[in-house]
């Protein structure tokens, strides 16, 4: 966990000297990384990581919309498909296309598990 709360607090470092939309989506993955590491994170703790990275406004970036799949896919997976299904619209390639589809899959398989 040590590795992940370094690349954090450079990510604040960063963000404190110049901010930038596309640089504090990569701070919210960090701390994405940190709070799954945590024994154990809280539900109020992801969800306002959810609402912080809302703030963001990059509905346009299938990056944000992919980490906004993977912040919800432990809270509502209806709504990680959601995103990971906008993800999948707006990404250009198809590899990551491709993972993102996987994704869905592995959701929908833990949905049906649990149902």
């Amino acid at each position: 966990m040590e590795k992940w709360e370094n690349i954090l607090q450079l990510y604040d470092q960063l963000l404190y000297l110049e901010y930038s939309p596309l640089i504090a989506l990569n701070r919210f993955y960090v701390r994405s990384k940190v709070y799954t590491l945590q024994s154990p994170a809280s539900s109020q703790d992801w969800t306002q990581l959810i609402h912080e990275a809302e703030s963001l406004d990059l509905k346009e970036n299938h990056h944000y919309h992919a980490l906004m799949g993977k912040l919800y896919s432990g809270l509502n997976i209806s709504r990680a498909i959601h995103h990971y299904k906008l993800a999948i619209h707006l990404a250009k390639t198809s590899a990551d296309k491709s993972t993102l589809a996987h994704k869905i899959t592995d959701l929908e398989s833990v949905n049906a598990k649990n149902n």
